[in-house]
């Protein structure tokens, strides 16, 4: 996979971005082998679109769950509530 490009910034040419996880009420902790890893190497997809390898991390780590992505600029998946599927 080639490298990213370069994004802007005032000090920092940021590369990456941030997936934040938060949940509302009481969620148990993924099993072990769920649990996702720090970093995912993926394809830029553009501007407020998440990888699809960030939709599959979620979706394996919570499981039939609800969820809801903020920010995003257009739909993600479809069936989405917010911007990521609502099951």
């Amino acid at each position: 996979m080639k490298p990213p490009p370069v994004g802007l910034g005032n000090y920092v040419r940021y590369r990456q971005e941030i997936l934040i996880f938060g949940v509302k009420g009481t969620i148990r902790v993924p099993d072990t082998k769920n649990r996702p890893d720090s970093i995912i190497e993926a394809q830029r997809r553009g501007h407020s679109k998440k990888s699809v390898e960030a939709y599959e991390l979620i979706e394996k780590a919570f499981p039939n769950r609800r969820y809801l992505e903020l920010f995003a600029q257009i739909h993600g998946k479809a069936g989405l509530l917010g911007e990521m599927r609502c099951n």
